[in-house]
C-alpha cells in the first residue's frame, strides 16, 4: 500500500500519534494556501476520476475502487488552528463519509 505524504509543522506527542494512526491506514493530500471548501473541490474532482477508471476490485459492493474523502483545513482567523485539531477533523469528516454510503466527499468546519 502506498503511503501519503505531509508536511508536519508541529511537534507534539498528540500529534506524532495521531499521524502514526492515520499514515498507517490512509493517503494524506496536503494543498497549501487552500481552504475547506476550495480542497472539497479538489477531493471531488479525484474521487470523480478515480471512479470513472472503472479499476476493479472484487472486494467492494460495487465491484470498483472507489475513494471516500475527509476534509479538514487551517482556520487562519483561529489562533488555537494546530495540525493536530486539523488532522483530526479530516479523519472524523473520512469516518463520517464512510458511514454515509462511501465514495463521497465530507467536509469538516476550519480548524
Amino acid at each position: 500500500m502506498t503511503k501519503g505524504l505531509i508536511l508536519v509543522v508541529e511537534d507534539d506527542p498528540v500529534t506524532r500519534e495521531l499521524l502514526k494512526d492515520i499514515l498507517s491506514r490512509r493517503n494524506v493530500i496536503v494543498l497549501p494556501e487552500q481552504n475547506t471548501r476550495t480542497t472539497a473541490v479538489v477531493a471531488e474532482r479525484l474521487r470523480k476520476d478515480i471512479e470513472t477508471m472503472s479499476i476493479e476490485n472484487a472486494g467492494s459492493d460495487r465491484g470498483i475502487i472507489t475513494v471516500s474523502c475527509g476534509v479538514s483545513a487551517f482556520d487562519k482567523d483561529c489562533i488555537d488552528s494546530k495540525w493536530g485539531t486539523v488532522l483530526k477533523g479530516a479523519d472524523d469528516a473520512l469516518y463520517a463519509a464512510k458511514s454515509a454510503g462511501r465514495n463521497r466527499v465530507v467536509s469538516s468546519g476550519g480548524h
